[in-house]
């Protein structure tokens, strides 16, 4: 069961948290104005991209990837997740696959499925992302397929939309 406190963010999200302010940014500032008590996870194939891209990218992704495992925590109060139980791993694979299958993720976009489906299967309730794959991907089929595997509903947001959708609300 989703959480209305509990959020994921993916990896675009942290690498632009690395950049000057922006709406990334923002987003984070209006999180954590509007939602009290807050926990933003961050997913399993977010952390290990992140990882990678701190011990292996290129000089300027390995710079950004560097300052978010700095201020991950300390600084961003986030909370990686680097495993899933039995239960939440078997869903979020067959969730992942299921979005491949159908069409609703492209096959080649098996790290964005993967970080829906654990985001799902973690009882977030709101996955923050610019990417577009998962932006635009059918809500509705998105939906159905979480709910199929137990998890859900959860909502894919951009930065942006975050902002906008709590400027109304302050």
């Amino acid at each position: 069961m989703p959480l209305l406190n509990r959020l994921a963010v993916d990896t675009n999200f942290l690498l632009d948290l690395a950049l000057p302010k922006d709406a990334t940014h923002d987003a984070l500032e209006t999180i954590r104005e509007c939602i009290k008590a807050a926990e933003i996870i961050v997913p399993p194939t977010v952390v290990h991209e992140i990882t990678y891209m701190a011990l292996d990218g290129d000089h300027e992704m390995h710079q950004r990837a560097t300052k978010v495992v700095q201020k991950l925590v300390p600084v961003w109060h986030f909370t990686p997740v680097n495993a899933l139980s039995e239960m939440q791993e078997a869903a979020a694979e067959d969730i992942a696959r299921d979005l491949r299958r159908k069409n609703v993720l492209p096959e080649a976009e098996r790290h964005d499925s993967e970080i829906l489906a654990e985001s799902a299967a973690l009882g977030c309730s709101i996955l923050v992302s610019a990417d577009s794959h998962l932006c635009d991907a059918d809500k509705s089929m998105v939906s159905l397929m979480v709910a199929a595997h137990g998890a859900g509903p959860i909502v894919v947001c951009k930065p942006a939309e975050i902002v906008a959708l709590f400027a109304k609300r302050r």
